[in-house]
């Protein structure tokens, strides 16, 4: 993502509920597809987040010498 998308992210992330259906019935076909891959690409984002930490807190709360299988 590059800085546009970015801000154009945070436009669309901190839009009430009103503000974004507002949003959506005045954007082209073109603007919502943009605003659906920005939002696909954060999600991508979030699960690899998660994963990561998930990872993480196994290895910190498994006790040593344990292997899991």
């Amino acid at each position: 993502m590059n800085q546009r998308d970015i801000e154009n992210l945070e436009f669309l992330r901190n839009l009430t509920p009103s503000a974004l259906e507002a949003w959506f019935n005045q954007a082209d076909e073109d603007d919502r597809e943009y605003a659906a891959e920005l939002l696909e690409a954060w999600e991508q984002e979030l699960d690899q987040l998660l994963m990561e930490s998930a990872a993480v807190i196994e290895v910190n709360i498994r006790p040593r010498g344990v292997t899991l299988h």
